[in-house]
């Protein structure tokens, strides 16, 4: 057992317990992101994809699989299937994916996402470069 401090009223708390003594704030466990996004439906979208979006099912063992939407006339990637991984470490979200480009040529993405906002159905952040990134479940 470790004490904790009630995000209410400060006082501290037994990390087993269901509200604070004190004030009756309810201390369940929060729902981290990943959670959220585990064996869902999620559509991704930024100016970081290099696409119109990223639409993928998220599964629990840290792969996904999905469709990289973009024009069909598009001179650097056009619409197609692709697998990857994705990681969460705090805040932190890391997707990792292999695609090829209009000419031919393999490439891959990685971006290393942080989360600033996440509910069930929404969640936001920014990579390293500062572009916005959107994900809206689907189911």
């Amino acid at each position: 057992m470790a004490l904790v401090r009630c995000p209410e009223c400060s006082g501290q708390v037994s990390d087993r317990a269901a509200s604070c003594p004190k004030c009756g704030y309810p201390l369940g466990q929060e729902k981290s992101f990943a959670d959220f996004l585990a064996d869902s439906r999620w559509k991704a979208r930024s100016a970081g994809l290099a696409a119109d979006s990223l639409e993928a099912v998220f599964a629990s063992d840290g792969s996904f699989e999905g469709m990289l939407s973009n024009p069909p006339y598009d001179m650097i990637i056009r619409p197609q299937r692709v697998r990857g991984i994705w990681r969460v470490a705090n805040s932190l979200l890391l997707l990792s994916y292999r695609y090829v480009t209009v000419s031919g040529g393999p490439a891959e993405a990685e971006f290393t996402i942080e989360i600033t906002e996440a509910s069930e159905h929404r969640l936001s952040g920014v990579d390293k470069r500062l572009r916005l990134w959107e994900f809206e479940r689907l189911y």
